[in-house]
């Protein structure tokens, strides 16, 4: 076991040049802030307010490493006595995640022994992060696909990866333009530490709860430049969660009933495509969802669209990390945004947990927007 001394998404820039790493800035990142404006939310039948937010974007940089680790088990970086925020790090967790003790202070930690191994070649290798995971391509990836972008590596470059994307991911890969493909991918063991010459490291733009302004403008103007006309799905959506073991909504069924008969399309977007996403949020005028990854396809959605978040009681009033992203994506494309706070059926696991959607406070949802 060895000490390392952890850094920070918000301190990696500064921690990088007092250092001597070769660095390099992204162009236009930084210096953005969101200010999220109040937000309606319904509980309980009665109608209340989440207050304003204030989120900051930081610059970003590319980081050049002659030599460093990989820990296969989300993908944090080792460097000198060092522990970089790579891979999984825009999550809250992201160092117990890669299976170090942190400090209580969290400034510092212990990594544990695993298997060595050595990533056989010197070629240009870049550590995009959480592939396998739809909504952590957009928190942990996407900010570093667009950096590396900026740094032309010439040759045949490799990218790190935690697993095989799923075929949403590789869909988005193709639309976004981006040279990493499944072919160009590493995925790598979670329990193994990988030793990797000529390494490329990127920060992200934001810390948790924040995402990334600049990122998810480009993302949204490529997709819609190579999509221009995105087939609707109909004027209003609901989207669910189908395939999930956590987060569930128990009156599913009867939910989908009520809300067809009142004119809206169901929609699922794990039995679909990124083309029929986009179709689906850019050509509808309201679109309830429940709250998950499904909050990124917001970014397709045409200015003006009202949105209600249904989320666990208690969640967005006590400002849930995910619940903050879909405010800042509301604010960023000028969408109108309505909390549903939904009751909670058995455990109060937060986020995870199972509720009940009560359509007379959905109707309430509407009439506020």
């Amino acid at each position: 076991m060895r000490e390392l001394t952890v850094v920070h998404t918000n301190t990696f820039r500064q921690f990088a040049r007092y250092n001597g790493m070769k660095v390099r800035d992204v162009p236009e990142s930084g210096g953005l802030m969101s200010q999220l404006p109040p937000v309606p939310v319904v509980r309980g039948g009665q109608i209340g307010r989440l207050g304003p937010i204030t989120l900051p974007n930081l610059a970003r940089i590319i980081g050049h490493l002659d030599e460093a680790i990989v820990r296969g088990r989300r993908l944090s970086t080792i460097w000198k006595n060092a522990l970089l925020p790579t891979g999984y790090a825009h999550s809250l967790n992201w160092i117990q995640q890669g299976g170090f003790a942190p400090s209580q202070d969290g400034m510092r930690c212990v990594w544990p022994a695993a298997n060595m191994v050595n990533l056989e070649g010197d070629q240009p290798t870049c550590l995009i992060g959480v592939t396998a995971h739809f909504g952590h391509f957009f928190t942990d990836c996407l900010d570093r696909i667009l950096s590396f972008e900026h740094v032309n590596l010439a040759g045949h470059v490799r990218y790190l990866v935690d697993g095989a994307p799923p075929p949403q991911v590789t869909e988005l890969l193709a639309l976004l333009g981006a040279p990493c493909t499944p072919s160009n991918m590493v995925a790598l063991d979670l329990a193994l530490d990988y030793r990797v010459k000529n390494l490329h490291v990127a920060s992200l733009g934001a810390a948790k709860p924040a995402i990334t302004t600049a990122s998810f403008r480009t993302l949204r103007e490529r997709v819609l430049r190579r999509l221009p006309n995105p087939r609707p799905l109909g004027r209003m959506v609901y989207v669910g969660r189908k395939l999930v073991p956590q987060r569930k909504v128990r009156n599913q069924y009867e939910l989908d009933q009520s809300l067809a008969a009142m004119g809206f399309d169901i929609f699922y977007p794990e039995l679909h495509s990124i083309e029929e996403a986009v179709g689906a949020f850019h050509g509808a005028d309201i679109i309830a969802f429940v709250i998950g990854s499904s909050k990124f396809n917001l970014a397709f959605c045409r200015p003006g669209t009202r949105i209600i978040c249904i989320a666990p009681e208690g969640y967005a009033e006590h400002a849930g990390p995910v619940a903050t992203m879909t405010r800042q994506l509301c604010e960023i494309f000028s969408l109108e945004l309505c909390i549903c706070s939904s009751r909670i059926v058995g455990e109060n696991r937060a986020i995870n947990s199972d509720i009940v959607v009560e359509l007379a406070e959905l109707a309430m949802a509407l009439r506020v927007l």
